[in-house]
């Protein structure tokens, strides 16, 4: 599939083979999701934290705009752009490290992340809950909540399956 061995930084991509099929490249974004995309709340307008942030990042620029592209590609357009970060590392011999990252902020955006990425890592859905739990009362979220179920069929559950999208009747 042409994934290489040991540093891979300069050489990091998205194989074509994913490139050529919609769906794989789906299936690859959704495993990056669940181990390199970081998922937070922020404060925003609020002394509470309620508002979604979602952000990757990568030491190579080149794929983390593969992956940004791939991104809009399957749908999820947001604002946006690749930049980099000059982080304080004293495991280096430069004393810093450089990566490379993109950030998701807002409802609609997380809305539409789930909607086409879905949650699977209990990390993500244990913020996904936080996030519910924080914006029960803010309309704008239960519209757009309200807007994906009608759209889908699938709405959260949060019993003992934990907060999965699953379709309705399923359980």
């Amino acid at each position: 599939m042409g994934f290489s061995r040991g540093s891979k930084y300069k050489s990091l991509k998205i194989p074509m083979l994913l490139h050529k099929d919609k769906n794989l490249l789906l299936a690859f974004i959704r495993g990056l999701f669940d181990t390199d995309f970081g998922f937070c709340l922020s404060k925003k307008y609020s002394k509470q934290y309620y508002y979604p942030q979602i952000c990757f990042a990568s030491k190579s620029l080149n794929f983390t705009h593969e992956i940004h592209n791939a991104l809009k590609y399957l749908g999820l357009n947001f604002a946006g752009k690749v930049y980099r970060v000059k982080s304080k590392d004293d495991r280096t011999k430069k004393g810093y490290t450089i990566k490379y990252r993109f950030d998701l902020y807002g409802h609609k955006y997380f809305m539409n992340v789930i909607k086409t990425i879905k949650l699977r890592h209990p990390k993500h859905i244990q913020k996904f809950e936080e996030w519910i739990e924080v914006n029960k009362n803010n309309p704008r979220v239960l519209k757009l909540l309200d807007s994906i179920i009608a759209e889908t069929g699938f709405e959260p559950v949060t019993s003992t399956r934990k907060n999965l999208w699953v379709p309705p009747n399923s359980l």
